[in-house]
């Protein structure tokens, strides 16, 4: 997996694993970025179908909410 190996004792030289790390580092950055994004997105959808459907959103809560009581008491 590790392209960067040193030839003499098989190991990575440390400026290799910090580079390796870095851009590890950086990749997953871009990751939770991405996600932290496509959660405020998702966030502000909800929150504006909620807004404009409050009947419905109420209905829909209860209604899982009771789902759930009802899982959860079986146990």
């Amino acid at each position: 997996m590790f392209s960067a190996t040193n030839k003499d004792n098989g190991c990575c030289s440390k400026d290799e694993v910090t580079a390796l790390a870095n851009k590890a580092g950086h990749k997953l950055r871009e990751v939770i970025d991405t996600a932290t994004d496509e959660v405020r997105d998702t966030s502000a959808t909800i929150i504006k179908e909620v807004r404009q459907h409050p009947l419905q959103s109420s209905a829909i809560a209860a209604g899982v909410g009771f789902l759930f009581g009802f899982l959860l008491r079986r146990r």
